[in-house]
C-alpha cells in the first residue's frame, strides 16, 4: 500500500529511530509530511549473512523505508541457512518474499532469537506480507516481550500483528516459546502467531515440530483475530502446555460491554493436522469464527494431557460458531482427550446475536477411534458425570448426514442442547429484562457486573436431524444426551430443555451402552438393541435385529465406512418412496440401487430376479 510510515506514525521526530519491541531493530522515518510517491522496489539479496550489505536484514530495512508494495529474492544458487544472531528480522510495510524452495534456504533464529517480526501500524488498512520458498526454522520467543493489544505476544517462528500474512510454500518448524506473558491475555505460541486486523492464509505448507511451555494458549499456529485460511496444508508434531495444532479465534473483536463475538471466516480444506500434544486445552484444533467450513480433513492422533474440565477440549477438532458451520468429507481419529475424544460441535455467540434459525452442517464425516475421558462427561451440579464422550458432541442444531460414528471409546454421538443463556461466573446478574432465543448456544459472563444479563432465560431446545449414518461399536451408548443441570446454581434457574432429535435411515448398531439412550424421532431406522426410550416399529423401523456390520473399509484418507452385505436386513430395508433421495452415499457411490439401504453404506450390487423359464 502506498503510504508515508512517518505520517502514519507521526509522533516519531523525524531522522529518529524507533525501537521495535526494545528488542533493537531500528527503523529509519522520513520527516514528516515529506512526499515518497510509491515506487515499488525489487531487492536480490546475495549473501547468507545476519546483516550488512546484500543481506535479507539490509534488504527488508530497505523495504521498510521505502512505501509501497516490494519484493526480496535471493541470487540464483544462493542456498543454504541464514542464521540470526543480532535481532529479528523486522517487517513494517508491503512485503514479498520469494525463496528459493523450502529444501534450499533456512532461515534460522539459532534457538536464541524469533525469526520474523511483522507489525503493522493501521489497523483498519493492514499491510500484507506474503513469504514463500523457504523453511523459518529453530526460532526462540525471548523477552523482553512486546506490548500489543491485549498481551505480551510473541512466536519462536514469526509473529503478525495488524498485519496480513501469507505464507505459501513455506516450512515452519523446531521453534520454541517458554515465555510467560506479563499481561491478561498474552499469547506465547511456537510457530505461527498472528493477531490484530489483517488475515492469515496458509497455503501448501507445513507447521511443524515446535514446542512451546508457555501457559495461554499456544501451540503450531494461533489466530486471534482476522479471516484465517488453511489449505492443503500440514500442522503436525507441535507440542505445547495449553493448546496443540491451531488454536483461532476469527473476527474483529467486536464487544458489547463486556462481551466479545468472533465474527470472522474460517476455513480449513484439503490439510492435516494431526500428532499434536498439549498439555491441556485442545489437542488438534480450536475453533472460533463467525463461518467456520472445514472440507476434506484430517484430524487424527492428537492429544490432550490432564487439564480440567474448564481448560481441556475435544482431542481432535473443537468448532464453535456463531453464524454458520459446515463440515464434510473430513475424518476425525484416533484422538484423545479428558473430555470429548473427537470432535465437538456447539453454536456459541457471546453476543447473543446468533441466528435463530443456526444449523451445524456435518456430512459425510468419519469419526473413528477417539478415546474420550471422564471429563467427557457433563457435570450433574457438581456431583458426578453422566458419562464420557468418544466420538461426537453435538451442542447446537444441526444436521448429521451420511457418516460413520465407530470404534470410539465412549458414546459414540452426543446431543446436548444448553438451556441457559449465560454461565455467570462471578458475577452479579439480575433477572432479565429480554428473554434470547437462539438455538444450542452457550455463553460465559466471567467476572462481569453487569445487570439484566439473562442469566436465568432458557434457550430454544436444539434441534438435531441424523440421516443416512451408522453409529457403530462404540463402548459406550451410540446415541445420548448428556444434559447440564445447574438449576441450584442461579435463582429462579429455567428447567433444562430437552433436544429435539429425529433420526431417519440411520444404523445403530454393537454399542456397548444402549444402542438408543434418548428420547428421538425415530424412522426407517435400525437399533440392534431395544433401547430404553420408546420407539415405535410401526415407523418402520427395525428393532432387535442384527445387521451383520462388516469390519471398518478405507475408502480414502478421510473417508472410512462400515459396509453392509448384500441381502443385510438393512440392505434395501429403507422407504421405497424416499423423495428427494440424496445423490450418493458416505463413498460417493449411488445412494440408491433398488430400494435405498439404511446407514451410511448402499450396497452396488442389484438384486436379479430370474426370468421364468418352464
Amino acid at each position: 500500500m502506498s503510504r508515508n510510515k512517518a505520517t502514519i506514525i507521526g509522533r516519531v521526530a523525524a531522522g529518529s529511530s524507533l525501537l521495535v519491541g526494545g528488542i533493537g531493530a531500528t527503523i529509519v522515518l522520513a520527516p514528516q509530511g515529506s512526499a515518497l510517491p510509491p515506487v515499488p522496489t525489487t531487492l536480490t539479496v546475495t549473501n547468507l549473512d545476519d546483516a550488512g550489505i546484500g543481506s535479507l536484514r539490509d534488504a527488508i530495512d530497505t523495504t521498510n523505508s521505502n512505501p509501497g508494495s516490494d519484493t526480496i529474492i535471493f541470487a540464483p544458487g544462493l542456498v543454504g541457512t541464514i542464521t540470526l544472531t543480532s535481532a529479528p528480522l523486522v517487517i513494517v510495510d508491503d512485503l514479498n518474499i520469494i525463496g528459493p524452495g523450502v529444501d534450499l534456504l533456512t532461515v534460522s533464529g539459532g534457538g536464541t532469537l524469533p525469526n520474523f517480526l511483522a507489525l503493522g501500524y493501521d489497523a483498519i488498512d493492514p499491510e500484507n506480507v506474503v513469504i514463500s520458498g523457504l523453511t523459518i526454522a529453530n526460532g526462540k520467543s525471548i523477552d523482553p516481550l512486546i506490548p500489543f493489544l491485549m498481551g505480551s505476544v510473541l512466536a519462536g517462528g514469526i509473529t503478525a500483528a495488524n498485519m496480513s500474512l501469507t505464507l505459501t510454500n513455506v516450512v515452519v518448524r523446531d521453534n520454541f516459546s517458554d515465555l510467560t506473558p506479563t499481561e491478561a491475555g498474552g499469547l506465547g505460541g511456537a510457530g505461527v502467531i498472528h493477531i490484530g486486523s489483517g488475515d492469515l492464509d496458509i497455503v501448501d505448507s507445513s507447521i511443524r515440530d515446535n514446542r512451546s511451555s508457555s501457559p495461554t494458549p499456544s501451540g503450531g499456529v494461533v489466530n486471534f483475530g482476522g479471516n484465517i485460511s488453511v489449505t492443503n496444508s500440514s500442522i503436525t508434531g507441535n507440542i505445547s502446555s495449553a493448546g496443540g495444532g491451531l488454536i483461532c479465534a476469527a473476527g474483529d473483536l467486536s464487544s458489547s460491554g463486556t462481551i466479545l463475538s468472533f465474527d470472522g471466516i474460517v476455513a480449513i480444506s484439503d490439510s492435516v493436522i494431526s500428532g499434536n500434544v498439549a498439555e491441556s486445552g485442545w489437542g488438534g484444533a480450536l475453533i472460533y469464527g463467525g463461518e467456520v467450513t472445514v472440507s476434506g480433513s484430517i484430524f487424527d492422533a492428537n492429544v490432550v494431557g490432564a487439564g480440567s474440565q474448564y481448560v481441556a477440549g475435544a482431542g481432535g477438532l473443537e468448532l464453535a460458531g456463531s453464524r454458520s458451520i459446515t463440515i464434510s468429507d473430513t475424518r476425525v481419529s484416533g484422538n484423545s482427550a479428558p473430555t470429548v475424544g473427537g470432535l465437538s460441535v456447539t453454536n456459541i455467540s457471546a453476543a447473543l446475536d446468533a441466528p435463530a434459525d443456526f444449523v451445524a452442517v456435518l456430512d459425510r464425516l468419519t469419526i473413528t477411534d477417539n478415546i474420550g475421558g471422564p471429563l467427557g462427561g457433563i457435570p450433574d451440579n457438581g456431583s458426578g458425570l453422566l458419562g464420557t464422550v468418544g466420538g461426537l458432541s453435538i451442542r447446537s442444531s444441526a444436521v448429521l448426514g451420511s457418516s460413520t460414528i465407530s470404534g470410539n471409546s465412549g458414546v459414540g454421538v452426543d446431543v446436548s442442547g444448553f438451556y441457559s443463556a449465560f454461565n455467570a461466573v462471578d458475577s452479579t446478574p439480575s433477572v432479565a429484562s429480554s428473554t434470547p432465543t437462539s438455538s444450542g448456544a452457550f455463553r460465559s459472563l466471567l467476572r462481569s457486573t453487569r445487570k439484566n444479563v439473562a442469566s436465568n432465560a432458557p434457550l430454544a431446545p436444539a434441534t438435531v436431524s441424523i440421516d443416512h449414518t451408522t453409529i457403530a461399536d462404540n463402548t459406550g451408548d451410540g446415541l445420548s444426551s448428556l444434559r447440564m443441570n445447574h438449576a441450584e446454581d442461579f435463582v429462579n434457574s429455567p428447567t433444562p430443555t430437552e433436544p429435539a432429535i429425529a433420526i431417519g435411515h440411520s444404523l445403530l448398531a454393537g454399542n456397548a451402552g444402549q444402542d438408543l439412550a434418548t428420547p428421538a424421532t425415530v424412522r426407517w431406522s435400525l437399533l440392534q438393541k431395544w433401547p430404553s426410550v420408546a420407539v415405535a416399529e410401526s415407523d418402520n423401523n427395525l428393532v432387535g435385529y442384527d445387521p451383520e456390520l462388516q469390519p471398518l473399509q478405507i475408502i480414502s484418507p478421510t473417508i472410512a465406512v462400515r459396509p453392509i452385505l448384500f441381502g443385510s436386513v438393512a440392505w434395501n430395508a429403507g422407504n421405497p418412496d424416499f423423495t428427494p433421495p440424496p445423490e450418493t452415499d458416505q463413498r460417493g457411490l449411488p445412494r440408491i440401487v433398488n430400494i435405498i439401504d439404511i446407514g451410511a453404506y448402499e450396497v452396488q450390487e442389484k438384486l436379479v430376479t430370474p426370468a421364468f423359464t418352464g
